[in-house]
């Protein structure tokens, strides 16, 4: 009797059959996995010029500074406000202005500075007055476009911070690959890696007020609802550490612009009082002392212009001199806005005039367009006016657009620099905008929600030229998803 095990006539047994379904179903997922891999490493890094690529560099630049120094912690409006040479003269330590990105968030700035802080060293944070920067807040997505050439930046964060770090690796990577060519910052642009100085300073040209009506309505200054327990809990480690450690630690607060100011004394007074209770470190100066006129300010109501800067150092300095018991003579005169740089005088507000199409308002100096009125309203197909009464129309209100159900194409001329929040939430049926300006870091919009409203399949059309700017601006380029080139 043969023993020998039977056959199959050639087929597979089951458990062969198993294995090579499980080979086929390994392959199936590495194949793809691995190509999509290649192509991201292919792609390199295309924000390696970006405005937040810079983090890489101001970290760099904290760990090799030896010396004593001055360690300034916070978002943007440190870079557009702060003159580190001036600061070097007087206290006669280094300056290390680490703000670059208030989407970054105030707590990986807090984490990612703690390791290059040495006994002696004076650190400032001072984030800006908004509920993003005053929380945890952390975007892995911008940090990824920081840290892609330093990965070493990793090490400092938490680790829920790391995780969420690794999560957001693949849809950062595939960002690359399809931004490649376009996500390239291109040569002299303000918001550029290339644009900060040796103590990581702003040192683009940036004069005059780039906003319409001289300050940012969609960005009003508040101090309600800031001191959470969320925001203590992100900077009382870092103070108890940094102390620890040997440092002067201090705290402050941004520039703001007056003009946005939406709050009171007695507020101000409030939120003070609390501060000085939580924190134990220095307080220098209030929010009231660093709220300067509209002409010191540039493009946003945090960012103020190369006067401006000198400005808000003096009185930075001037409290910080105070608090370390030093004579507060800081040897900066308060600066003048050039007479060419000067904005108008605010008119009665409310002033308002129309025609038949269109309703302006007159605020700040110039004419914002604030509904679109008469036969124009009716439309499918609009072009704004670029001028009222021989001025510029240089902003948009909200609501302007609320008649305009039917309006499928508009187009915007490039006089237009304020375009406010929901501004097109009434607009279900636009299909394009067509934008005609070729300097995107002109125009003030806001961080979210801009195209919010239109139903499906919205547009937005840029000159050609200026199209890799829009993509890799540093607040358009939440929005490329919507760009296209102008024909």
């Amino acid at each position: 009797m043969d023993n020998q095990p039977k056959t199959t006539g050639g087929k597979f047994s089951p458990n062969k059959r198993l294995i090579v379904l499980l080979s086929a179903f390994a392959l199936a997922l590495v194949i793809p996995l691995a190509c999509f891999l290649a192509a991201a490493h292919a792609a390199g890094n295309v924000y390696s010029g970006s405005f937040t690529a810079a983090l890489a560099d101001k970290y760099e630049l904290l760990r090799k500074t030896e010396s004593q120094k001055l360690v300034l912690i916070g978002g943007s409006s440190l870079p557009f406000g702060i003159r580190g040479d001036l600061i070097e003269d007087r206290l006669h330590v280094s300056s290390v202005d680490m703000g670059v990105y208030a989407a970054l968030g105030t707590k990986v700035m807090l984490e990612l500075s703690l390791g290059g802080i040495s006994a002696g060293d004076i650190v400032v944070i001072a984030p800006e007055l908004s509920e993003q920067t005053y929380s945890s807040y952390f975007n892995p997505d911008v940090f990824w476009e920081a840290a892609y050439e330093r990965p070493e930046m990793l090490r400092d964060l938490r680790p829920e911070e790391i995780r969420e770090m690794l999560w957001h690796y693949f849809p950062f990577s595939a960002d690359r690959i399809l931004h490649r060519s376009d996500g390239k910052t291109p040569d002299g642009t303000l918001y550029s890696r290339f644009s900060f100085d040796e103590n990581g300073d702003l040192s683009f040209p940036h004069r005059g007020n780039q906003m319409a009506g001289g300050y940012d309505p969609a960005q009003p200054v508040s101090l309600k609802g800031l001191l959470t327990e969320d925001f203590f809990e992100t900077v009382l480690p870092f103070i108890r550490q940094a102390s620890d450690a040997g440092a002067d630690v201090f705290f402050s607060f941004s520039p703001t612009n007056r003009s946005a100011r939406s709050f009171t004394e007695e507020d101000e007074n409030a939120f003070l009082a609390i501060l000085r209770e939580r924190l134990p470190c220095g307080i220098l100066g209030t929010p009231s002392m660093m709220t300067y006129d509209k002409d010191y300010f540039f493009n946003t109501n945090y960012h103020l212009n190369e006067t401006g800067a000198i400005l808000h150092t003096r009185t930075l300095l001037e409290q910080l001199l105070k608090a370390l018991g030093l004579p507060s003579d800081t040897g900066i005169e308060v600066p003048e806005i050039p007479a060419g740089e000067r904005m108008e005088p605010d008119p009665v507000p409310g002033d308002e005039e129309k025609e038949s199409n269109f309703r302006f308002t007159y605020s700040g100096g110039v004419y914002y367009l604030s509904e679109v009125i008469g036969n124009a309203s009716s439309a499918t197909e609009l072009t704004l006016p670029d001028s009222y009464r021989g001025r510029p129309v240089e902003g948009l209100e909200t609501g302007t657009f609320r008649n305009c159900s039917s309006l499928e194409i508009l187009r915007i001329p490039d006089s237009y620099s304020m375009f406010p929040h929901g501004l097109f939430l009434p607009c279900a049926a636009l299909k394009e905008i067509h934008l005609a300006h070729t300097e995107p870091s002109s125009v003030s919009i806001p961080v979210s929600g801009l195209f919010d409203g239109p139903e499906s399949g919205l547009a937005v059309y840029v000159p050609a030229a200026a199209y890799t700017r829009y993509a890799s601006d540093y607040s358009w380029r939440v929005y490329r998803s919507y760009f296209k080139k102008e024909a």
